[in-house]
């Protein structure tokens, strides 16, 4: 059962406070172009910037998961640069969470830039590409593990704490979407500056595809430079079939250099999705697991069903 975060954009010049059961948001739109957010998602990738409610598979990435938090109190600043690139800007602290004091926890800044340079005449073959940066002043001993994409299960890659001066994030994204097929490849790296660990540098990386086997298209969101949900034009309440999705990923994480040896993990996964009504969906994910770790190796499979209603 996961319920979905709504966003909401105003269309003048308006205060407005959004939630949902995880998330929540306050808005100002400056200008047509700009808006500012008090917010607690992250914005540096696509798979982290999308709802998990209406990705193709159940669960992000691990190498998302692993590098990129879920939710950090923050503020964004973002925008549109022509009709098809977006921009974005945020810095986060999570003081409020923690028993630490403003100065004493970590500061993250925060960027983000899309960009469609290639699309049809009616919008449904394109080309996204982004990329993204971010910096961690390490006020705090830094971590980073995560589950083989179930979200139930115990941690498979662990760094443990890392004392470090700072470190700095980098993305790069690529998605390519005709008709009812999207493909995507994200990559994420980060450079840690710690003398003690072997300035270490962890990366990961994923590549998917997905189809809608009744036809459907997921629309382009030019404001945020993101995929929407896959439309539901026949739901089974209405006398509909609803819509078919297929999908698989690889993902592929390496957290251990110098002197860290947080794993090295290869997922393959593959789904099926089956959306009732725009809010409805019966889901199934099979994933197939390889770990590397100098205190055990092994491999692992898992098939994990779920039915999922979302409330705006």
């Amino acid at each position: 059962l996961g319920k979905h975060s709504t966003r909401f954009i105003p269309t003048r010049p308006v205060l407005r406070l959004a939630y949902s059961q995880h998330d929540l948001a306050l808005l100002y739109r400056i200008v047509d172009i700009e808006k500012n957010r008090f917010d607690h998602r992250q914005l540096m990738t696509m798979e982290r910037v999308q709802s998990m409610a209406i990705l193709p598979m159940q669960e992000r990435s691990a190498v998302n998961d692993a590098f990129l938090p879920s939710r950090e109190h923050g503020v964004i600043l973002s925008g549109m640069a022509g009709e098809w690139s977006t921009w974005a800007v945020g810095a986060f602290n999570d003081w409020i969470d923690s028993d630490e004091s403003f100065d004493d926890t970590t500061d993250h800044f925060v960027g983000r830039v899309t960009w469609v340079p290639a699309v049809s005449k009616d919008e449904s073959n394109l080309l996204h590409l982004g990329l993204g940066l971010r910096h961690s002043d390490a006020k705090q001993p830094l971590r980073t593990g995560t589950e083989p994409e179930f979200n139930n299960s115990p941690l498979f890659v662990n760094t443990g704490e890392i004392l470090a001066d700072n470190a700095i994030t980098y993305s790069l994204e690529g998605y390519w979407r005709k008709g009812p097929f999207l493909t995507s490849f994200e990559y994420l790296g980060v450079d840690v500056d710690s003398e003690t660990s072997g300035d270490p540098f962890f990366s990961g990386y994923q590549v998917g595809a997905s189809w809608t086997v009744t036809g459907e298209t997921r629309a382009y969101r030019k404001r945020s430079g993101t995929f929407g949900a896959v439309p539901v034009s026949r739901p089974v309440n209405q006398g509909g079939w609803g819509v078919l999705e297929v999908a698989s990923m690889y993902s592929h994480l390496d957290m251990t250099e110098g002197t860290v040896d947080g794993g090295e993990m290869d997922i393959i996964s593959f789904g099926v999705n089956w959306w009732l009504t725009q809010s409805t969906v019966v889901s199934a994910n099979y994933r197939d697991i390889s770990l590397d770790r100098s205190d055990g190796s092994g491999d692992a499979s898992g098939l994990n069903l779920r039915l999922m209603l979302m409330f705006d």
